[in-house]
């Protein structure tokens, strides 16, 4: 948004203003060996979720269980989730409820399409303080709060890049540990 702010408005002063964390509640990272399947969380509410890409990379995958939630989950999303056993819609009513779903997570993924904005970072904010690594997809925005040594970067639409993502971090527990480590201490 800064370059696009700039861009439109050159004689006006523009400057990047972040959206904050409590970190008062940071768990810290557990170093943990992976069990297959592996638990994958995927949060939204906006529009730019791209969940399309997720079900391509993870729809059927025996090697993986998919928990996909928010308050705006369309009806789209919910006819293409039945169609695998993997794939689970939640929907979190509680801070609590948001809190059990960080736990059971071993990865937390953030599908996006392509936007002008910060998208996901509640997310992964909330993924962070939890202690779990984070899956984005690289629309610019994020890398406004967080590195690629911080956050596992993959490209738009690209389902099989996500899989891999997914695949690579299972298998390296150190990996995933180090990721969730540096984006805590970043924080």
């Amino acid at each position: 948004n800064l370059r696009i702010a700039r861009e439109l408005f050159p004689a006006q002063r523009a400057e990047l203003v972040t959206f904050g964390s409590d970190s008062s509640e940071m768990r810290p990272v557990q170093r943990r060996e992976l069990i297959s399947p592996v638990n994958i969380l995927a949060l939204g509410n906006d529009m730019h979720r791209d969940w399309d890409t997720l079900i391509k990379a993870c729809g059927g995958w025996s090697e993986c269980e998919v928990k996909i939630g928010g308050k705006r989950i369309g009806r789209t999303l919910q006819r293409q989730s039945r169609h695998f056993s993997n794939l689970e819609i939640v929907t979190p009513k509680s801070a609590a409820e948001l809190k059990q779903l960080y736990e059971w997570a071993d990865l937390v993924v953030i599908p996006l399409k392509s936007n002008s904005h910060a998208s996901g970072i509640t997310v992964i904010n909330e993924a962070i303080i939890s202690g779990v690594p984070v899956i984005c997809t690289d629309t610019g925005g994020i890398r406004s709060y967080f590195s690629g040594d911080e956050i596992y970067y993959i490209p738009l639409a690209a389902p099989n890049r996500l899989r891999d993502a997914i695949e690579e971090l299972s298998r390296d527990d150190n990996l995933r540990f180090a990721i969730a480590r540096r984006a805590q201490a970043r924080i």
